[in-house]
C-alpha cells in the first residue's frame, strides 16, 4: 500500500469520480502505471533555492547524491551519531532585485515546517549505520512530500560515527488543481484547493468539486503522513454527489522503502450510488451498486546487498451488491449490460510475496518542469495466492491470484519502465479476471527536452456487469469527450515530445509540447468502433516554488480520425497533471 501509484488511485479525485460517472475507477487504475514506477519513493520532485544546478540533470546519469555523499567525506558503515535538521523558508535568503517584497511576503504568508516534522519524515535514526544509498532513500522520501524541496542527505565525519545533515527548503503549499475540457458546448471540470502543510505540520486538507452533464460531487481529504511524529500514516476521504456517496479510510505503517522492515496496514472504502455504463459515446444503461471493501495487511522484509525480499499476509473482505439494470436512452445497449440483482461476499485469506532489485535513477524535464524526479529502473517481481472459504462467509469456496512485474531498462540518460499485472479469482473458471501491461520509452535530449513514447494495454475477462474501461479526453485521447472510448479491452498509444523552459523571476517555467494521441476499444459498448487518433500543441507551465503535483498543460488537439462531421474541431483541455 506505499507508492504514488496507489496513493493516486485512492485519491479523493478517484473517489469522486467514482460516485459521479459509475466505474470511473477502472481508467483511473489504468493510469496508474503510466506514472513513474517510484516504488517506496513516489515520483515527486525537489529544487533547493541555493542549488539552481539541482535542477539540471545530474552530472552522473544515475545519480546526483552519490556525489555529494563522497564529497562530504563519510565513509559507510559508520553508526549515525545525530540527525541535524536544517529546515528553511520558500526563499532562504530572500533574493534581491525587483520582486525581493514579494518574496518577502511569500515567507510570511507561509508558515515553515517544523524541524520536528521533517525529523519524523526522515527514515534515519541516530543509531542507524550510515551508508550512501541510506541517504539517497532519505533523499527520495523527503521528496515524495510535495511541500518539502530537500538537498541530498549527507553525512559529516564526527570521530568514529557520523552526523547526518539533513537540509530541506518548504514550497508554496495552497494549492489549487484543475482539469478542464469543453467540446461541442459540454464542459467536464474537477477543481480542487488544497493545504498540503497545515501549520508546518506536513498534514494535508483538500477539498473537490466535479462537474460534468447531468452531475455533480463534492469531496474532502484529510492525510497525515506521520501520526504524532510516529511512522503510522492516515488518510481520510469522503465524496457526496448527485450520484451517491463514497468514503475511504486506509492507516498504518507501509512500506516506505527499500530498507523498511515491517508494514501493517489497514483500508477500507464504501461506494453507494449509480453506477454508469457508456456505449459508443452515449449513457445507455445505469444501476445502483454497493461496493464495500476491507483490506488488512501484514508484512515482513529484508534487504541484502542490494536486494529486497518481502513477504506479507492479508485479509481481504468485500461485499458487492449490482442492482438491476436500467435503460436511460434510446441508443440500444449491448446485451452484456442488461441483468438482475447479484451479490457477491468475499472473505479471503492471502499471502504474497515480492523479489525486488532497486535501482533509482535521477531526471529532470520528464514528468515535470524544472524538479528532480525519481524514477526506478530496476526489477521487481510479486506474486500473491489467496482463497475465500465458503466457511468463512464467502459467496462459494475460490481462490486468487495476483501477479506482477516491473522491469526498467537504461540507455545513457534515456530509460524505459515496463509494468505487467494479471489479477484474477477463480471458481470453476477465471472471474473477474484483469490483465495490465504498459511501457514508456522516455528520450532524454539536450536543452531540457524529453521525447517521451508510451503504450497501454488493458482487458477484462468474465468480469462483473458494471465493469468498463474508459479513455477520453481527460485521459490521453485529447481531441475526443471523456467518455469516447468505453469497452473491456482497451489498448492506447502516446507520443509527446516535451520542451522546458528555464526558470523565470525563480518562480516559474514555461515549456511546450507536441503530441499525438491514439486508443483503441472492444468490448461491449464498442465492439465496431475505429482507431481514434489526434495530434496537437500545448503549452507547460511548472512553478518551482509550488507543492503543485504535475506541471500544468494547456492542450490544443484536432481529431485526426475519425472526425466529428468531417469537421477538424480543436478541442481545449487543462489540467494540472500530465495527460498519460
Amino acid at each position: 500500500m506505499s507508492g504514488s501509484a496507489r496513493k493516486k488511485v485512492t485519491s479523493l479525485l478517484a473517489v469522486a469520480l467514482a460516485i459521479s460517472g459509475g466505474r470511473a475507477t477502472a481508467s483511473t487504475t489504468v493510469a496508474a502505471p503510466d506514472s513513474a514506477r517510484a516504488r517506496g519513493a513516489p515520483q515527486d520532485s525537489a529544487r533547493a533555492f541555493q542549488a539552481p544546478d539541482s535542477t539540471r540533470a545530474p552530472a552522473s546519469p544515475d545519480s546526483a547524491h552519490a556525489d555529494s555523499a563522497r564529497a562530504a567525506g563519510a565513509p559507510d558503515g559508520l553508526p549515525v551519531r545525530r540527525v541535524v535538521i536544517e529546515a528553511h523558508d520558500i526563499f532562504d535568503p530572500v533574493p534581491h532585485g525587483h520582486l525581493h517584497a514579494f518574496y518577502g511576503i511569500a515567507n510570511v504568508l507561509h508558515i515553515r515546517t517544523r524541524e520536528s516534522t521533517v525529523r519524523s519524515l526522515t527514515l534515519i535514526r541516530p543509531g542507524d549505520t550510515w551508508s550512501m544509498a541510506r541517504g539517497a532513500e532519505a533523499t527520495r522520501r523527503l521528496r515524495e512530500l510535495d511541500f518539502l524541496s530537500p538537498r541530498p542527505v549527507v553525512a559529516q565525519r564526527a570521530g568514529d560515527s557520523v552526523d547526518v545533515v539533513v537540509r530541506t527548503f518548504d514550497t508554496w503549499t495552497t494549492s489549487p488543481q484543475l482539469e478542464f475540457q469543453s467540446l461541442e458546448g459540454v464542459q467536464y471540470l474537477t477543481f480542487s484547493i488544497e493545504e498540503g502543510n497545515l501549520l508546518g505540520l506536513g498534514k494535508s486538507l483538500s477539498l473537490t468539486y466535479h462537474e460534468e452533464p447531468g452531475r455533480t460531487s463534492r469531496g474532502f481529504e484529510w492525510n497525515d503522513p506521520a501520526v504524532l511524529g510516529s511512522p503510522v500514516r492516515f488518510d481520510f476521504a469522503a465524496a457526496r454527489g448527485t450520484s451517491g456517496i463514497a468514503q475511504h479510510l486506509d492507516g498504518g505503517i507501509p512500506f516506505y522503502a527499500p530498507s523498511s522492515q515491517l508494514a501493517a496496514f489497514g483500508d477500507w472504502h464504501n461506494v453507494t450510488g449509480i453506477g454508469r455504463l457508456y456505449a459508443y459515446g452515449v449513457e445507455t444503461t445505469n444501476l445502483d451498486i454497493q461496493n464495500e471493501v476491507v483490506d488488512l495487511m501484514y508484512g515482513r522484509a529484508a534487504e541484502t546487498d542490494g536486494t529486497v525480499l518481502r513477504w506479507a499476509g492479508s485479509f481481504h473482505a468485500s461485499e458487492r451488491d449490482l442492482g438491476e439494470s436500467r435503460a436511460v436512452s434510446s441508443t440500444p445497449a449491448p446485451p452484456e449490460f442488461s441483468g438482475g440483482e447479484e451479490n457477491l461476499r468475499l472473505r479471503r485469506l492471502a499471502l504474497e510475496g515480492v523479489w525486488w532489485k532497486p535501482h533509482y535513477i535521477e531526471r529532470v524535464a520528464v514528468n515535470r518542469m524544472t524538479r528532480i524526479e525519481d524514477f526506478d529502473t530496476g526489477t521487481r517481481l510479486s506474486l500473491k495466492l489467496g482463497y475465500a472459504p465458503r466457511a468463512f462467509g464467502s459467496t462459494a469456496s475460490e481462490g486468487y491470484l495476483l501477479t506482477m512485474l516491473d522491469a526498467g531498462a537504461r540507455s545513457g540518460k534515456s530509460f524505459g519502465l515496463l509494468h505487467a499485472s494479471l489479477e484474477t479469482r477463480y471458481r470453476r473458471a477465471p472471474r473477474d479476471e484483469i490483465q495490465a501491461l504498459s511501457a514508456r520509452w522516455v528520450a532524454v535530449l539536450p536543452h531540457r527536452q524529453s521525447l517521451i513514447f508510451a503504450g497501454l494495454g488493458m482487458r477484462g475477462i468474465q468480469t462483473a456487469r458494471d465493469f468498463q474501461l474508459r479513455v477520453g479526453g481527460l485521459n490521453g485521447l485529447r481531441a475526443y469527450p471523456i467518455y469516447e472510448l468505453t469497452g473491456t479491452s482497451m489498448l492506447r498509444f502516446n507520443v509527446e515530445d516535451r520542451i522546458s523552459g528555464p526558470e523565470l523571476f525563480q518562480l516559474v517555467s514555461l515549456g511546450g509540447a507536441a503530441f499525438y494521441d491514439a486508443a483503441h476499444m472492444t468490448g461491449p459498448g464498442a465492439d465496431g468502433t475505429p482507431w481514434h487518433q489526434d495530434a496537437g500543441l500545448g503549452l507547460r507551465i511548472g512553478f518551482s516554488r509550488s507543492a503543485i503535483n504535475q506541471v500544468v498543460r494547456v492542450d490544443f488537439a484536432a481529431p485526426i480520425s475519425p472526425s466529428r462531421e468531417e469537421r477538424h474541431r480543436v478541442v481545449l483541455s487543462f489540467a494540472s497533471s500530465q495527460a498519460f
